[in-house]
């Protein structure tokens, strides 16, 4: 029984070896069969089940999982480090980012090389990013730099072998719960605040700034109004300001942009 508790122990305050949250319920699970009323291992069961959401790892979420630990093998092939953090799964298209272990005052928690960030700069030197940038957009669009970021992560999907594949492929699919995407229904239920003027304004301006770059650069006329949309979407609630050689810039920083996904927020 030593041993059951020992290995779910490791793999418990294990989390970046793979499938680490399964295989710790397996060896709990092995050990109560043999001894049911193991103090220690019932013990450790109630407490793996509330740190991790046990039952929904288990029960839903293999594809996802599958689909983040391709984007850390990606990171760390190429130098990224964050053993100090872990993933949670909530639910479907739902995870957050925890401390693995306590973290002292000026530690880093996470390292990304220069290579693995999407900048604006990157974006603007792409196939059509440069041509909208020849037809001066930056500076006539309502959302430069959010339209010059979504046109890449545009181009990128399209690429067969695009360097950046692993990270779009966690990018979220379903945008249900942005609102300018809300059904009639639901935004029925916003009448009489001023969130209804919110949405429309903020669905005209998308518009516009998508049929101003299709007519100056036809080549984006590739991507559909509704695909620019939430890729609008996307970009705005996953970017962040950085600075890279003194230089100002946004960007997309692959694990950084899952911060503080849970509510109430606990980074």
């Amino acid at each position: 029984m030593k041993s059951y508790y020992r290995k779910a122990v490791s793999l418990f305050e294990s989390p970046q070896t793979p499938n680490y949250d399964v295989e710790c319920l397996k060896t709990i699970e092995a050990g109560l069969a043999s001894d049911p009323a193991n103090e220690d291992l019932k013990a450790l069961l109630l407490e793996v089940k509330e740190q991790y959401d046990a039952d929904h790892l288990i029960n839903v979420q293999a594809e996802e999982k599958d689909r983040f630990e391709r984007m850390f093998k990606w990171m760390k092939d190429d130098g990224a480090k964050f053993d100090k953090l872990k993933m949670r799964y909530y639910g479907p298209d739902y995870r957050g980012v925890h401390a693995a272990r306590d973290i002292k005052k000026g530690e880093i928690i996470l390292y990304v090389p220069k290579q693995e960030i999407i900048t604006l700069e990157m974006a603007m030197e792409s196939p059509i990013g440069a041509l909208m940038a020849a037809k001066n957009m930056r500076h006539r669009l309502l959302s430069p730099k959010h339209s010059f970021l979504s046109c890449f992560i545009m181009q990128e999907k399209r690429k067969p072998h695009s360097y950046f594949k692993e990270f779009i492929d966690i990018l979220p699919k379903n945008f249900t719960n942005f609102p300018i995407f809300y059904t009639v229904e639901e935004r029925a239920w916003l009448e009489g605040s001023a969130m209804q003027n919110v949405i429309t304004d903020k669905i005209k301006d998308i518009a516009t700034d998508y049929n101003t770059i299709c007519t100056e650069v036809p080549e984006f006329k590739q991507f559909s109004l509704k695909e620019y949309s939430e890729m609008r979407m996307m970009v705005c609630s996953r970017i962040f300001g950085i600075s890279i050689n003194g230089v100002k810039t946004d960007g997309f920083v692959a694990y950084a942009d899952m911060l503080n996904h849970q509510r109430p927020k606990e980074t």
